[in-house]
């Protein structure tokens, strides 16, 4: 059901004379864990080793398991240790968690078929999971010191693969593949593959690195979304001669983003690799770069196949205050090709032309405003209080000559007279005796209308229109006309 291998605990197929190192085979249905290390520093872990001053090969270690831990410095390896022959492989199935985390004395937690000499081939590390994690400076690698191919790292993870943080000696999390020192080694390094669907790369690395004379190989990463940040690298580097010694870098995603001094790079002394990248969306932050350069000779090629580039862009040279893409070799007529293919989008294809009047100006009047309707028939008089003058350009004269609203009777249409009206002067006296009018008369008005030629004001203010004004002279305006006198 599980497995714990703690505090220097080994489970070991190995050999130290001449002939095979056997092989370890695990099968667990829920969990396998291996932690710590023994009091004189004992490595905790499953092996298949060629010891020193053995010859022959070691077998492979086959994990099937729910789920794996390899903590503070356990590991699992197949490896040729300063003896000869080859390493085998290491093959971790787990339908939920592997999950390397720390480091040891010696070694980090992690996976790895490694030949520590001069001969001999690495068998290569695969790991299936639902999600992977490698934490803390732990690692993943096939690597080799000698003549021989170091095999390939492949990770297929159904979830999130997250490599993440550094070991007390800031050692980075990483995945590689290396092979170094010998000058006569002329294998070839095969491919790093990591197809997932989210990869989040925090302060590691993943790597293909040649030291010696052959092909560096590649690094192949295939995921939905990649996040590249706090100066985590993805290289392919070679320090080895002729034309074929490139070292590639291939990345499939939706989304690639890097952040915070994250770098995608080729390095060689002579033919730089190249970079192909197929994704959705690229961006670039922070001083983050894509680079395929070359040192002695001529600069590999950089193709991106991308809907947008954000953040970075190429240029003839890296800078490190801009997020660049470059292809740089020796000199400016050495350096390699950088392709960006971006969908070639006209801004005005979607565009439709308005009309001229976008709104019927007609339609958005009241139908009661019309000209010709019933409504539009009434009009708006400004009468005032009264008192206003005769012309607009005569002042108003104090407020004694303003009058109030008043209401006018109805006058009846068809009275076109005056009555007859009789003035009587009597006087009053104390005896009974009956009145006596004085100089009666009778006065008769007249059906004639006469026009209005003036007006009078009289003693107690009141404006009178009269047919015929008094001639008298008038008193002095309210406001003195103003004069002035032309200069000679």
């Amino acid at each position: 059901g599980s497995l714990e291998v703690l505090n220097g605990g080994q489970v070991s197929a190995s050999t130290l004379g001449k002939g095979d190192a056997g092989s370890v085979t695990i099968n667990a249905n829920d969990l396998v864990k291996f932690d710590g290390k023994g009091q004189h520093g004992d490595l905790t872990g499953a092996f298949s080793i060629v010891g020193k001053s053995g010859v022959g090969k070691a077998g492979g270690v086959s994990i099937t398991t729910g789920s794996l831990e390899l903590l503070n410095g356990a590991h699992v390896s197949t490896s040729n240790f300063l003896g000869q022959g080859d390493a085998g492989s290491v093959t971790i199935k787990a339908n939920d968690l592997v999950k390397f985390d720390g480091q040891g004395d010696l070694f980090p937690s992690g996976a790895f078929s490694v030949v520590f000499a001069t001969l001999g081939k690495a068998g290569g590390v695969s790991i299936t999971t639902g999600s992977l994690e490698v934490l803390n400076g732990a690692a993943v690698s096939a690597s080799t010191l000698g003549e021989g191919n170091t095999g390939s790292v492949t990770i297929k993870a159904n979830g999130l693969v997250k490599f993440d943080g550094q070991g007390p000696h800031k050692s980075p999390s990483e995945a590689f593949l290396r092979m170094k020192f010998l000058e006569t080694f002329n294998g070839e390094t095969e491919v790093s593959s990591i197809p997932t669907d989210d990869l989040n790369f925090n302060g590691g690395n993943v790597s293909a690195s040649g030291f010696g004379a052959g092909n560096a190989g590649s690094v192949n990463i295939n995921a939905k979304s990649i996040s590249l940040d706090n100066n985590f690298q993805v290289n392919a580097d070679t320090q080895s001669a002729g034309e074929d010694s490139q070292a590639n870098i291939n990345i499939r995603s939706q989304y690639l983003i890097l952040r915070h001094g994250s770098n995608i790079t080729t390095n060689a002394i002579e033919n730089g690799g190249n970079i192909n990248i197929d994704t959705g969306v690229l961006a670039g932050f922070e001083d983050s770069n894509i680079k395929a350069d070359s040192e002695n000779f001529r600069g590999g090629n950089i193709v991106i196949n991308s809907e947008g580039v954000f953040g970075m862009q190429f240029r003839e040279s890296d800078s490190p205050l801009t997020s660049d893409i470059t292809a740089t070799g020796a000199n400016n007529q050495l350096s390699g090709n950088v392709t960006i293919n971006t969908p070639e989008v006209d801004p005005t294809s979607a565009l439709v032309e308005l009309p001229v009047n976008l709104v019927d100006a007609s339609n958005q009047i009241s139908d009661p405003c019309a000209p010709g309707s019933s409504s539009f028939k009434d009009s708006f008089i400004s009468t005032g209080r009264g008192g206003l003058p005769m012309t607009p350009t005569e002042p108003l004269q104090d407020t004694s000559t303003l009058s109030s609203w008043v209401r006018l009777k109805p006058q009846s249409p068809s009275r076109t007279t005056r009555k007859t009206t009789t003035r009587k002067t009597t006087t009053r006296k104390t005896s009974s005796q009956p009145k006596k009018v004085l100089n009666p008369h009778k006065v008769e008005t007249r059906n004639q209308i006469v026009e209005a030629t003036g007006w009078i004001v009289d003693a107690d203010g009141n404006i009178e229109f009269v047919a015929q004004a008094n001639q008298a002279k008038p008193k002095s305006p309210w406001q003195n006309s103003a004069s002035c006198s032309a200069s000679k």
